[in-house]
This record gives C-alpha cells, sequence and structure tokens, in this order.
C-alpha cells in the first residue's frame, strides 16, 4: 500500500501502534520516525515521508510530562 501511495504523491504520513518492531522500517525509502508519548507512555509511532519529513532519523514527541520529565 505504501508503495502505491508514494507513486502517486511523496508526500505520505503515517500513523501505527507502537507494537510494530521498529525493524520492520529498515527496507522503506527515507523517512523521519516520530515516536509519540503520553504522560510518558509510547502512545504512537509516525512516519512521515517526502516533504512530511523534518529530517530523516527519530525524532519524538512529548505530551503531559511535569517539568522535570
Amino acid at each position: 500500500l505504501l508503495d502505491r501511495a508514494l507513486t502517486l504523491t511523496p508526500n505520505v504520513g503515517l500513523v501505527l501502534p507502537p507494537l510494530v518492531d521498529p525493524t520492520e522500517y529498515s527496507g522503506l525509502p527515507p523517512h523521519e520516525r516520530q515516536e509519540m508519548y503520553l504522560e510518558g507512555s509510547h502512545e504512537l509511532t509516525c512516519l512521515y515521508f517526502g516533504g512530511l519529513a523534518g529530517t530523516h532519523g527519530i525524532t519524538e514527541c512529548r505530551v503531559g510530562e511535569g517539568p522535570h520529565g
């Protein structure tokens, strides 16, 4: 499905559960993998391709944590 979407546009975003093994992403085109945490719990993984990727590699977004972690 991803290959088909990328033939239509290079700008694709995927939202995945954190249960997917990150080694599954190793053969994909260059992308940003953003791990999203809510109050310290890993809730979602987002993959961004094309112009949606701010960088190529892993980034984090943390919401709901106090000033000390």
